[in-house]
């Protein structure tokens, strides 16, 4: 595997870069879509918790299922790919969002109306701060997941490191599989080792939680 490695350093390198493009992009914009149905919505919070029960049912179903469902639909390329990824993002950051907001304590909505703030004062100045954490928490299994199913979106041309892993597999070269493989995993460590400390460091400075 590290002489593969070796060999192939560039390639190798352009894919782990085409695959962080990949999960970035689409992480980027589940969050945007995330954020603006959850402030178009808070107003309503009984279609929330509908909404919360709808998601939690999709969130049963596969990533990989739904990017295999979603393949023949939206077709190949880069762009399939990437609208394929933020509609398996949207459940996991959309529930930790409401979940978050839902959790601020009454007590804190009521400080907050005896100073006159507004409705949507307290929410985008209280509310949806307080919220930030659960909104790591989801990002984080995002990220993650977002890593390992965009090794299935190779297949919709959209290159990464799933390339090396499925076509490893396929012409039973294990070096190739296992090169992919490595870079996967250290990815999804990375990225959760990060987002872990930044939802600590987050808690930490600006809610005051003592770990």
């Amino acid at each position: 595997m590290l002489e593969f490695m070796q060999n192939n350093a560039g390639p190798l390198t352009n894919a782990l870069w085409e695959h962080i493009f990949l999960c970035v992009t689409a992480l980027l914009c589940g969050l945007l879509v995330c954020t603006v149905f959850c402030v178009a919505t808070h107003p309503y919070p009984k279609a929330q918790e509908k909404i919360i029960h709808l998601f939690s049912f999709f969130r049963l179903i596969p990533g990989i299922a739904l990017l295999i469902l979603f393949l023949p639909v939206f077709g190949v390329g880069v762009f399939p790919a990437v609208f394929s990824l933020t509609l398996i993002t949207i459940p996991t950051i959309l529930i930790n969002l409401l979940s978050g907001i839902r959790n601020v304590p009454p007590q804190i909505r009521y400080a907050a109306d005896s100073l006159g703030l507004s409705p949507w004062q307290s929410f985008l100045h209280i509310e949806l701060p307080m919220a930030v954490p659960f909104l790591l928490l989801g990002i984080r299994t995002a990220l993650v997941d977002l890593i390992a199913i965009a090794t299935i979106a190779s297949l919709m041309g959209s290159g990464g490191l799933g390339r090396f892993v499925l076509v490893g597999l396929s012409i039973n070269n294990m070096s190739m599989a296992l090169a992919g493989t490595a870079l996967l995993t250290a990815l999804a460590l990375l990225s959760e080792c990060l987002l872990s400390r930044l939802q600590s460091w987050y808690s930490i400075h600006y809610l005051g939680v003592q770990k």
